[in-house]
């Protein structure tokens, strides 16, 4: 994360979409180039971080239950308990992925399925798990969908292993981004103005700003 703050040029952050930041009605330059920072990050954060709880969801999966990193293709973790091997997809939250995306995640159970058995007789638990949502489990044919502290006790037969991770993040947060995003903000800053698309006194000029991210013929200071 912070090598993708300081690697931040201005003239990628306005290109964002100019109607949704002139319906906020940013006051000034430095608030609009904190919504414009946090839009560019956002846009990716979700599915990196995604991929973070999924290591963190291994690892633990590893050490309680002796689970694994799957080889198999759209499998996850696998793990062995009580005569079943559970194969789990994770994803961070609960409204990832379009209905065809779904339609793969199903035909991909199908598949390591099939796979698996080839080696011969072997009862196997398909999962979705979801690392953050109301606790719960759903049964959708092709699978189980965990949700929540339902997802995490699966992984790790602790009741608490959720809140534990919650509480982990939670003291690592900041990673020590301030001085970057400082620094970020500080450059939009200088090139709104540069450009004309903010006054020196900080005001945005809604104007200038249209037509440097509409024209193709517009300036892009860079």
């Amino acid at each position: 994360m912070r090598e993708k703050v300081s690697n931040i040029q201005p003239h990628q952050l306005i290109e964002k979409n100019p109607f949704l930041f002139r319906a906020r009605a940013p006051v000034g330059a430095s608030q609009f180039a904190d919504r414009l920072i946090d839009a560019f990050l956002s846009s990716s954060e979700e599915t990196r971080f995604g991929n973070i709880l999924e290591r963190i969801a291994v690892a633990i999966c590893r050490e309680a239950k002796g689970g694994w990193k799957s080889s198999t293709a759209g499998i996850d973790v696998e793990y062995d308990e009580r005569g079943k091997r559970t194969i789990m997809q994770i994803k961070s939250g609960q409204n990832w992925g379009n209905a065809s995306q779904r339609k793969k995640l199903a035909a991909d159970f199908q598949t390591a399925t099939r796979v698996l058995r080839q080696g011969g007789p072997i009862h196997i638990r398909c999962v979705e798990g979801v690392c953050y949502g109301p606790s719960g489990s759903t049964d959708r044919g092709t699978h189980i969908r965990l949700t929540g502290d339902a997802f995490w006790h699966d992984i790790s037969g602790w009741d608490n292993t959720g809140r534990a991770v919650f509480a982990l993040i939670e003291h690592h947060a900041g990673n020590g981004l301030t001085d970057v995003l400082e620094s970020a903000r500080a450059g939009l800053v200088e090139y709104l103005q540069r450009s004309g698309a903010a006054t020196p006194s900080g005001l945005i000029n809604w104007s200038r700003l249209y037509d440097i991210i509409m024209s193709p013929t517009a300036e892009r200071p860079r």
